[in-house]
């Protein structure tokens, strides 16, 4: 699903680094696309934070499959969540959202 707004995002590179924020770009129930200012590299793991209306995520264990600047120098990044009770939780997540969405539409 494309975001079609901001949906802010908190992630760490580990227990002990310091905290990053940026926005979602985009989300599905495997993955999602992360803007940020803070440098990423592909391989890296970290963890989000992030809620959709009022359905909560904290630290999903996400793997960078794919990061590059855009033209303004933000990190552009491609993430796959691991865990797959997550991953099935974020799916329900977006379909609440989503029904609830087109019948108020």
């Amino acid at each position: 699903m494309k975001a079609s707004h901001f949906f802010p995002v908190r992630f760490q590179r580990g227990q002990d680094s310091q905290e990053g924020w940026g926005r979602l770009l985009e989300i599905h129930s495997s993955g999602a696309k992360l803007l940020t200012s803070v440098p990423i590299r592909a391989e890296e793991e970290i963890f989000i934070s992030f809620e959709i209306e009022d359905h909560r995520f904290e630290s999903l264990r996400s793997k960078v499959s794919a990061s590059h600047r855009d033209a303004d120098g933000y990190a552009v990044c491609e993430l796959q969540f691991v865990g797959f009770k997550e991953r099935v939780d974020l799916q329900r997540a977006l379909t609440d959202v989503l029904v609830r969405r087109s019948f108020t539409d």
